[in-house]
């Protein structure tokens, strides 16, 4: 399992085309180790994204933590509410 030591990244109100940055800690509270890549589903594709997530894969040992930087650079005048999904590598496939 694993947890991150936030609920929600609220970029709050951001200007159009300016960049806008959160970080958040992600920790693996399982006694094994895994990797994992992470992704927000609903963003653009190659130059329409507007979420960058760095390091958006990696590898944690039990009890280790990653923090990670989410990158925002708006370019649609709209509310956004997207969800950060994480992706385990051998599992559900």
């Amino acid at each position: 399992t694993f947890k991150f030591d936030v609920d929600k990244l609220n970029f709050g109100i951001v200007s159009f085309g300016f960049l806008t940055s959160k970080t958040l800690t992600l920790t693996n509270t399982a006694e094994v180790p895994f990797s994992y890549s992470l992704r927000i589903p609903g963003d653009g594709r190659f130059l329409q994204k507007e979420f960058d997530i760095i390091p958006s894969a990696g590898s944690l040992l039990p009890g280790c933590s990653q923090r990670i930087q989410v990158d925002f650079i708006p370019i649609n005048v709209k509310v956004y509410d997207l969800c950060l999904m994480v992706d385990l590598d051998n599992v559900g496939e």
